[in-house]
């Protein structure tokens, strides 16, 4: 039988004297680096505790939500104040078309008289609901672009007024009828003057 030696390496050996060598001083060179080359906010300053912020209150921890000294990312963020947003609310074509929407509601509404004359109820529902399905958006975008509380108020009484027509053309009252389209059409004329 025979005995071989298997090659042990001992701890002192010249490899591993080495190999701690370079270690130890990549660990020194890392440790002696100067600091100021660390980001500030990675530092700690002798005598300060940690930031904390709730809600913006107790500190001015800047990785609160809620602080708004801070140039948002996005001009549509609901913190920032929207002054290089690429939206208008209303340009002119805007206007324009509401405008145009709203003049032939007016005209629908005026076709009406002579549907209640003949007490044709059906063509009464349908000039209310063929076209004028858009009137309250093109009123209310131009009431808000004209900032004008009359126009807000007579439209509001305008559009209660289409609703009580249609439920008397529903139910066939003749005189509710009438009465709710003259005050229709003075409100509709009150709206329009207010624009």
């Amino acid at each position: 039988m025979r005995m071989t030696a298997e090659k042990t390496s001992s701890p002192l050996s010249l490899g591993n004297v080495v190999k701690g060598f370079a270690t130890a001083s990549m660990f020194f060179n890392f440790a002696t680096m100067p600091l100021t080359s660390m980001p500030e906010s990675a530092l700690a300053k002798s005598g300060e505790g940690p930031k904390q912020s709730v809600f913006g209150l107790g500190g001015d921890a800047a990785s609160s939500p809620f602080v708004q000294d801070v140039p948002t990312y996005s001009p549509y963020s609901p913190y920032g104040t929207g002054e290089n947003a690429l939206f208008k609310p209303l340009n002119a074509d805007d206007v324009k078309l509401y405008t145009s929407k709203v003049t032939e509601s007016k005209k629908r509404v005026d076709k009406i008289a002579k549907y209640l004359e003949k007490k044709q109820w059906e063509e009464v529902r349908t000039e209310l609901t063929r076209q004028m399905y858009d009137l309250r958006r093109s009123g209310q975008k131009l009431a808000e672009n004209k900032q004008s509380p009359e126009a807000s108020k007579a439209l509001k009484s305008l559009f209660q007024d289409i609703e009580d027509l249609t439920v008397a053309s529903r139910r066939k009252q003749v005189d509710v009828s009438q009465a709710a389209y003259s005050r229709a059409q003075a409100d509709f004329d009150a709206f329009l003057k207010a624009l």
